[in-house]
């Protein structure tokens, strides 16, 4: 292989790897946006590590009308205080830490 190939390949590799790394920023950024509706703090601390702020399936309405999801295999009630507004993208996404949740965007809910 010559130089020329192998460093179009590491440039290409970087590139690459630095795409994907900015995708996961751009993707978190939404969630530094949200407020919590009850006390206008941030949904989200912006930690992407801690899987704070993220899309989940699986979230259902109960018969009075109260949602719910499942974390860590547990089912978790969401408040109704913490519960935003619809997203275009049609997904379910909660903030939440040790259970204590900071903002619920609800989705079509499963049957």
């Amino acid at each position: 292989m010559t130089d020329r190939r192998l460093l179009i390949m590491a440039v290409f590799a970087v590139l690459l790897i630095a795409g994907g790394a900015l995708n996961r920023a751009v993707g978190h950024d939404i969630y530094t946006l949200w407020t919590q509706p009850d006390n206008g703090f941030s949904c989200c601390s912006g930690e992407q590590h801690g899987g704070e702020c993220r899309p989940i399936a699986g979230a259902w309405l109960d018969d009075e009308g109260d949602w719910w999801v499942r974390v860590d295999g547990r089912p978790l009630q969401i408040p109704r205080q913490k519960t935003l507004p619809r997203q275009p993208d049609g997904r379910c996404h909660i903030c939440e830490q040790h259970g204590y949740v900071r903002c619920f965007v609800p989705c079509d809910p499963k049957s």
